[in-house]
């Protein structure tokens, strides 16, 4: 099963120290063992960095290594607005699942915002292992605790910019993410609310949630429950009702680009 870390962030202020320790908590911390050289080459994995100067343009490709992380700087400070680090089997064909990508998004916003991803090739043991889980919502907690983040979730349905509700409401991603603490980009098993909006959700009965964990420059980490093997359709009807007061407005529909996604097809005005 691939899981998705993401995130959306504002570039002003302290942005850019946001984007960067996206992928140094990575290289540092829980997914330290896809940035070590020796533990990759064990387990018949190979790594490597791609770059673009936008998402239409040819890529570039470097192996991973210490220059690698040069060119990371030019695609925080604006240069390369496309980075994206990838770990996968060493001889992988086209329907080969990846062991992990992290990934940078900015030029779709202006300089203004970035979208910030880590996609994680997981098992469904660990998926049900509550500990594993845990380190998930700790990575999301400590690379957002200081960013004062715009949204953020973990899933393990949607491997698009735009979120499950976007699709579902065919919302554009500009809109989407321009908007976003004006009314919640969307849910999912564990959802970041930014501080704009967290004191209506609160309204709502934050605490119907398993575990809400406030971030020290502003908003909340706000999980379903105690693992993602257990977020199904009962815990995202839960959801649903403890955020509909910060949902856009808007009967959703199933998206064939997400026929799995855990939504409510209900139009959050009207309740």
């Amino acid at each position: 099963m691939l899981v998705r870390l993401e995130a959306t962030v504002d570039l002003a202020e302290h942005g850019r120290d946001t984007v960067r320790g996206w992928f140094d908590n990575a290289r540092t911390g829980a997914f330290a063992q896809f940035f070590d050289p020796a533990a990759l080459k064990s387990r018949g994995l190979t790594a490597g960095w791609v770059l673009a100067s936008d998402l239409a343009a040819e890529s570039k490709r470097f192996r991973a290594g210490k220059a690698a992380f040069g060119h990371l700087d030019k695609a925080i400070n604006g240069d390369s607005p496309y980075a994206s680090y990838l770990v996968e089997p060493r001889d992988a064909g086209p329907d080969d699942e990846l062991a992990l990508r992290l990934q940078l998004t900015q030029s779709v916003f202006r300089d203004t915002r970035a979208l910030l991803a880590l996609d994680l090739s997981a098992t469904e043991e660990e998926c049900a292992d509550p500990a594993f889980c845990s380190g998930l919502v700790e990575h999301l907690r400590r690379c957002l605790d200081q960013a004062s983040p715009v949204f953020g979730s973990i899933s393990s349905a949607n491997f698009r910019k735009e979120t499950p509700l976007d699709l579902a409401l065919n919302r554009s991603i500009v809109d989407s993410v321009q908007l976003g603490r004006t009314v919640l980009r969307g849910y999912s098993w564990v959802t970041v609310c930014p501080e704009e909006l967290l004191p209506r959700v609160a309204a709502g009965q934050a605490g119907g949630f398993h575990r809400t964990i406030g971030l020290a420059a502003g908003g909340a980490v706000l999980q379903a429950t105690p693992t993602i093997a257990e977020f199904g359709r009962p815990a995202a009807e839960q959801v649903f009702d403890l955020v509909r007061t910060v949902l856009p407005a808007g009967l959703p529909a199933p998206s064939p680009l997400n026929p799995d996604a855990l939504l409510v097809y209900r139009d959050a005005a009207q309740g």
